[in-house]
C-alpha cells in the first residue's frame, strides 16, 4: 500500500514539452481542480466525470457545457508525464477514470 508520508515511496517526475505543445488553459484549469480538491487516488480519479464537470463549472463560476468539458477532459486523460527512478525515465503517469 502506498504511504504518501514515506519518502522512499515518493516519485520524481519530468515533463518536457515545448510550449507550442503544452495543453491549453482549460486543460490546465481542469487539472488544477483535480489537484486542489484532491480528486485523485494515486492516478485514479475518485469522482465521476459528471461530478468533475460540476466541480469544474463551480471553479470557473459558470456552467461548462458537456462538449466543452469532454474535450478538456479527453485531452487531460491523454497527458503523460515521465516518471523517474534514479533520474532515469522508467514509466509514465497519467490519470485513469
Amino acid at each position: 500500500m502506498y504511504d504518501p508520508d514515506d519518502p522512499e515511496e515518493r516519485q520524481d517526475f519530468r515533463w518536457s514539452v515545448m510550449e507550442s505543445h503544452a495543453p491549453p488553459e482549460n486543460v490546465k484549469d481542469l487539472a488544477a481542480v483535480i489537484h486542489l480538491q484532491r480528486l485523485l487516488s494515486i492516478d485514479k480519479l475518485i469522482v465521476t466525470s459528471a461530478e468533475l464537470r460540476r466541480r469544474y463549472s463551480s471553479h470557473l463560476g459558470r456552467i461548462v457545457g458537456v462538449n466543452e468539458f469532454e474535450a478538456a477532459f479527453d485531452e487531460l486523460l491523454g497527458v503523460e508525464v515521465s516518471m523517474l527512478d534514479d533520474d532515469v525515465e522508467s514509466d509514465v503517469f497519467f490519470i485513469h477514470q
